[in-house]
């Protein structure tokens, strides 16, 4: 919806120079993760499956406090760094995860696409303010869409370790059985 046609050339322009840049630096970027693969493989020593259940609890914690706070600045965007890290080993660390708790990854994905739109309304005020002074009406329609999603931010994360952590229904039946 911006209008301004400079603007659009400045960013197109912009684009096409750092995808040149990176397709020029194509061969000694993979010749650089070449290495640090090789690297790691040599150092990376076995993880347990209790330290992997650990590090998820201790993430999923960190998330609780960002949301108890209700800050909406840089450490909100962590938050969704933590989640997208556990959503994308979620397949790996299941198997060590098993017996403390199972995440309930659709929620998972829904707070951190929230949190993601959130923050890249952010990025685009910060764009167009920075750059357009005179389309102080885009600035001003994303501070509303700004509010909006903060508010429901708030909403999804009530609860969020209730909601995050599946409970395993299985394992309840069996320790009542047990009594």
């Amino acid at each position: 919806q911006v209008k301004e046609p400079a603007f659009h050339k400045a960013q197109t322009d912009l684009m096409f120079k750092e995808m040149e840049r990176f397709k020029k630096n194509g061969k000694k970027y993979h010749q650089i993760l070449d290495k640090t693969l090789i690297k790691l493989k040599a150092e990376l020593s076995g993880i347990s499956n209790a330290e992997i259940a650990d590090f998820y609890e201790a993430e999923l914690n960190s998330v609780v406090l960002a949301f108890a706070k209700r800050e909406f600045n840089a450490n909100m965007h962590e938050c969704r760094k933590r989640l997208k890290n556990l959503l994308y080993n979620q397949k790996l660390a299941d198997k060590s995860m098993k017996g403390k708790f199972k995440l309930n990854l659709s929620y998972l994905d829904q707070v951190q696409d929230q949190v993601g739109q959130w923050h890249d309304s952010i990025l685009a005020r910060d764009l167009f303010s920075g750059q357009m002074k005179q389309e102080r009406q885009a600035v001003d329609q994303i501070n509303l869409q700004l509010k909006n999603l903060e508010e429901s931010i708030v909403c999804i994360s009530a609860d969020f370790w209730q909601k995050a952590v599946l409970k395993d229904r299985s394992k309840q039946l069996t320790k009542k059985s047990l009594r």
